[in-house]
């Protein structure tokens, strides 16, 4: 699209896709952001085990059903070589598009709620349990974005958090 939109030669791409190495305050911004998702996410899943133990409410389901997995076993961890160039498509392709192409796009001072509630419900496939344990991501990446307008920002805290986890459960310590 960068292309499209007549951007050369691969310096001015990533320019356009507001790729650009972290300034100090995008630096504390990311770390502080990445810290709150989990902060809140954890939070998010502890009143959930909360809900379930004094009001028998189910718990949220962190996995949906078409994408349960068994933990790696032996060889199967090499797998893990394989994810890792899909993980970073994915990442880097959904943070372009909802940081630049999309909430760069909208217009106000609380432009990044609506991104927010947009982002939101394109995660409607991945259940409403999955949908509520996102709510901190869902929030806090794209308010960032909206001070820093650094597409980087988002991919390293989507990345951190994504990332990691993921890879608890392929190995089997979480599930």
């Amino acid at each position: 699209m960068a292309k499209v939109e007549g951007r050369n030669g691969m310096k001015q791409i990533i320019q356009a896709l507001y790729i650009r190495p972290f300034s100090k305050k995008e630096m504390v911004y990311s770390i502080i952001g990445l810290l709150l998702v989990f902060i809140c996410a954890g939070l998010v899943f502890s009143v959930s085990l909360l809900l379930n133990k004094f009001f028998g409410i189910k718990p949220l389901t962190t996995t949906p059903w078409f994408m349960e997995m068994q933990p790696f076993q032996g060889y199967e961890r090499l797998l893990l070589l394989i994810w890792l160039p899909m993980f970073f498509f994915n990442i880097i392709g959904e943070e372009i598009l909802w940081r630049r192409y999309i909430q760069s796009r909208l217009q106000g001072k609380y432009s990044w709620l609506l991104c927010s509630f947009l982002w939101l419900l394109f995660h409607i496939p991945f259940g409403i349990d999955l949908m509520i344990m996102l709510i901190p991501v869902i929030i806090i990446i794209p308010y960032i974005f909206n001070k820093t307008k650094n597409t980087l920002v988002g991919i390293f805290i989507h990345g951190f958090f994504n990332g990691p986890i993921f890879v608890l459960v392929a190995l089997g310590f979480i599930k």
